[in-house]
C-alpha cells in the first residue's frame, strides 16, 4: 500500500470516529495542546510533542480559512509521525525529511477537508463539460487554496474519471496534475 493509499485511508478512518467535530473538537478530544504564536511571519505553524504531550502552535494571523488548513495540516503531522517534530526539522537543513513530512501533511489536510467528488465540480473547466469551475472556484468553496485542491485533485483514483465524457485534452491536462 503506497502512502497516499494510507493517508485516505487514515482520514476516512478519522472522519467516521469524529464524525461532524470540527478540526478544535478533534483536536482537544486528542489531547493535542494549541499554542498561539503572536505576530510571527515566517510560518503559518508546526507540530511538536514533547514530555508525551502533542503541541500544535498556530500563528495567530492567518485568515479563519489559513487557520484551518493549517491546523488541519499540523493534524496530519500529529497522526501520521507524531514523534517527528517538524519545529526542529524547520530549524535544520533537513530539507529531505523536512518535505517527505510536509507533503504527507499537506495530502492529509486535502483528503481531510476535501471530498473525492472535487472532480465532478471542476471537470468542465479542463473539459468544457457542463458548467465547472476553476480551481480557485473550488479553492474558494471550499474555502483552501488553491494548492490543496491540486494535491487533492493528483490524489483522486483514476478510476473516478471514467465516469465523466473526457477529451484527450482534458486527460492530458489532469495528467499534467499528475491525476
Amino acid at each position: 500500500m503506497s502512502s497516499n493509499e494510507r493517508i485516505k485511508i487514515i482520514v476516512k478512518r478519522l472522519k467516521i470516529i469524529y464524525k461532524n467535530m470540527s478540526i478544535e473538537e478533534i483536536l482537544r478530544e486528542r489531547g493535542i495542546v494549541v499554542c498561539p504564536i503572536y505576530g510571527c511571519n515566517i510560518s503559518k505553524g508546526a507540530y511538536k510533542m514533547y514530555d508525551d504531550i502533542q503541541y500544535i502552535f498556530i500563528n495567530t494571523d492567518l485568515s479563519p480559512e489559513e487557520r484551518l488548513e493549517t491546523l488541519t495540516h499540523e493534524l496530519g503531522h500529529s497522526i501520521l509521525h507524531p514523534d517527528v517534530d517538524t519545529y526542529e526539522l524547520k530549524s535544520c537543513n533537513c530539507t529531505y525529511f523536512l518535505n517527505k513530512y510536509e507533503n504527507q501533511a499537506d495530502l492529509f489536510a486535502a483528503e481531510f477537508l476535501l471530498h473525492d467528488n472535487i472532480i465532478e465540480n471542476i471537470c468542465g473547466c479542463f473539459c468544457e463539460v457542463g458548467d465547472g469551475k476553476s480551481i480557485y472556484d473550488i479553492a474558494n468553496d471550499y474555502k483552501v487554496t488553491a494548492e490543496l485542491v491540486l494535491i487533492k485533485l493528483s490524489n483522486l483514483d483514476k478510476s473516478k474519471l471514467n465516469k465523466f465524457d473526457l477529451t484527450l485534452d482534458c486527460i492530458s491536462v489532469l495528467n499534467t496534475l499528475n491525476c
